[in-house]
């Protein structure tokens, strides 16, 4: 099986999905698209192994809202601050913070969102998903 931007092959069918995560249980091979172009494309382990090797770093919230994020991300020098909101009417949140070059400073994070309000109830090191390969891969690309 393979996905090919949201084309996805099960068996020589075909099917559309729009979720990475849905590929990486289905897919045998996986190629990541963006603007019509192949940006890479092997098996899904393979992939996060070369695009994203390290675990990264997860915080989980409740009572998250999207502005105490842009207020964290600016004072924290955050590059990036990925929001997966699992529930939107509590807030509960996966939050995955990228920092540039390198600088990593997840305690004044959580300080700063919990000066917030957000509630942190984890936050842990985790393996990297396809999406992450995905926004990867999009940043090299801009790069």
């Amino acid at each position: 099986a393979c996905l090919v931007g949201s084309e996805m092959c099960i068996r020589d069918s075909m099917m559309s999905t729009h979720y990475l995560e849905e590929a990486d249980l289905l897919c045998d091979r996986v190629a990541i698209l963006r603007e019509g172009q192949i940006l890479a494309c092997d098996t899904p382990a393979r992939l996060k192994q070369i695009y994203a090797p390290e675990r990264i770093l997860e915080i989980r919230a409740t009572g998250y809202r999207r502005e105490a994020g842009r207020r964290a991300k600016e004072r924290c020098g955050l590059a990036q601050l990925l929001e997966h909101f699992e529930d939107v009417t509590t807030g509960q949140v996966r939050l995955r913070p990228k920092w540039p070059d390198g600088v990593i400073d997840p305690d004044g994070l959580c300080r700063e969102l919990a000066a917030s309000g957000v509630a942190i109830t984890a936050a842990e090191r985790v393996a990297p998903t396809l999406d992450d390969v995905y926004f990867q891969l999009a940043r090299e690309q801009i790069a």
